[in-house]
């Protein structure tokens, strides 16, 4: 596992590419395509992040997402910034997780930004921790706190992320307002 992270580090170019609106759709599942046998389904997400984190997303400086519980599959995540924003203002498309040691997490935390000793605090007294690969990301209309609440009833964020395909009338409405 850690030469395949090691390589990870080494060559994004290897992992990371831009993603047309066409790819979007086929891998949002709108119905008009289906996936190809290489890509493999992604599981929905909605995912709480700080608003500063979705725009080192967008600038290509964060290129992990770390997380004590994820899920073990490439994923979409539709991304709810928390306040003050309160808005979900966009997807990012995420590979398989990199699923290891609090000490292998931060590894690579510190080998792509720096701050492994912040992420090692951040995983302290976990038995692993998820480095998830940025793949691609695509703003969208925002979707304000208040307009989810209106259109799906009892709607709380989570202060983590919801797994949307148990979730099926929350991702119908994300998926319809998606680019």
């Amino acid at each position: 596992m850690w030469l395949e992270a090691k390589d990870w580090t080494r060559s994004p170019s290897k992992f990371f590419r831009n993603y047309s609106v066409d790819d979007f759709r086929l891998i949002l599942g709108d119905g008009k395509e289906q996936m190809n046998a290489k890509k493999q389904r992604r599981i929905p997400i909605l995912l709480s992040l700080h608003e500063s984190y979705f725009e080192e997303i967008k600038k290509g400086i964060k290129r992990y997402e770390y997380r004590k519980r994820y899920v073990k599959q490439p994923s979409f995540a539709y991304i709810y910034c928390t306040s003050p924003a309160k808005a979900v203002k966009g997807i990012v498309v995420f590979d398989t997780p990199i699923i290891g040691s609090p000490e292998l997490i931060s590894e690579i935390s510190e080998k792509e930004t720096g701050e492994g000793a912040l992420t090692a605090e951040y995983l302290k007294g976990s038995n692993k921790g998820h480095a998830i690969p940025v793949v691609s990301w695509q703003e969208i209309e925002p979707i304000s706190l208040d307009e989810l609440r209106a259109h799906i009833a009892g709607f709380v964020p989570h202060q983590s992320y919801y797994r949307l395909d148990n979730k099926p009338e929350l991702l119908e409405y994300l998926k319809s307002r998606k680019p």
